[in-house]
């Protein structure tokens, strides 16, 4: 090559590149207006995963969180029942020492020896069970004479005939009742008056 044709060529390829700077320069706004688009949509694409996965884990959280409550509810009503049951068999255990206890007492009652210190003792002791245990909220279901017969609260031992009286009435209590809260441990057995 000549130098001539050397000039020539060097000063088309110089020319080209002058070109293609100033194409890029011209384009420029519009490349980085590009790029600033194209990472925008990489960002937003990006944000939207993102958006999902915290959507997937809010429901995940959601569904931890109401088997947990469920699981704690399942709990606390077994917790519940089983206390229920250890207290209702001590009860039940107990009213026997509070039954013989009442008995001793009509025991001292038929002989006439109220009187007696032991009479006392075992009376105090009897008041003072009946107490320790409307503590522990069981209470007794020791209907009054005349009062309305009520199946839920008393167990019918007989039926008491009498004009007198009205009927479906208490007449006697044979063996006093117990309850714990609105449960019912054992119901009272009563007499009851019925017409003739």
């Amino acid at each position: 090559m000549k130098p001539e044709q050397l000039n020539q060529y060097l000063w088309k390829e110089a020319e080209k590149e002058f070109e293609e700077a100033q194409t890029l320069a011209d384009n420029y706004d519009a490349i980085i207006e590009g790029k600033q688009q194209y990472e925008k949509t990489k960002l937003d694409e990006q944000l939207a995963e993102l958006q999902e996965k915290v959507m997937d884990l809010d429901g995940e959280l959601y569904m931890i969180n109401d088997s947990y409550s469920n699981f704690k509810n399942k709990i606390d009503k077994e917790n519940q029942k089983n206390k229920n049951f250890v207290l209702s068999k001590f009860t039940k255990d107990v009213l026997e020492v509070q039954d013989n206890l009442l008995r001793s007492l009509e025991a001292f009652q038929k002989h006439e020896d109220i009187n007696n210190e032991v009479y006392q003792d075992v009376k105090d002791t009897a008041q003072q069970l009946v107490q320790n245990l409307a503590f522990f909220g069981i209470l007794q279901i020791n209907p009054a004479q005349g009062e309305k017969f009520d199946p839920n609260l008393h167990d019918a031992l007989c039926n008491v005939p009498d004009n007198t009286q009205e009927s479906g009435t208490v007449a006697f209590v044979g063996q006093i009742g117990y309850k714990i809260n609105e449960r019912i441990i054992r119901p009272a057995k009563v007499g009851v008056y019925s017409k003739q």
